[in-house]
């Protein structure tokens, strides 16, 4: 699921389903999917055609909102692990 979500903000984010799949490096394909995925979980459209783009419906917005941080917490604890392995272990005395 949580690739669907990452989907969901790039599609926010840059307002393309193709800039969407280039800023997450899969197809356009793997976009459409995932925001169907997404949308049959939620069970409602996230997203509407805008012009030659998409835009977020306001469930999309909604649930943006209670995404964005819970998203942004799990990236940095993730860095952070991610440092952590990476420093060498510390002596410790007993």
């Amino acid at each position: 699921m949580f690739t669907h979500i990452e989907t969901l903000i790039a599609l926010a984010t840059t307002g393309s389903m193709t800039r969407a799949a280039t800023h997450l490096r899969v197809t356009q394909s793997t976009v459409s999917k995932r925001l169907a995925a997404l949308e049959c979980e939620v069970g409602r459209p996230l997203t509407e055609a805008h012009g030659r783009g998409v835009r977020l419906t306001p469930a999309g917005h909604r649930l943006l909102t209670r995404v964005e941080p819970l998203v942004a917490s799990l990236r940095q604890a993730l860095q952070e692990e991610e440092l952590q392995d990476r420093r060498p272990p510390r002596n410790r005395r007993l």
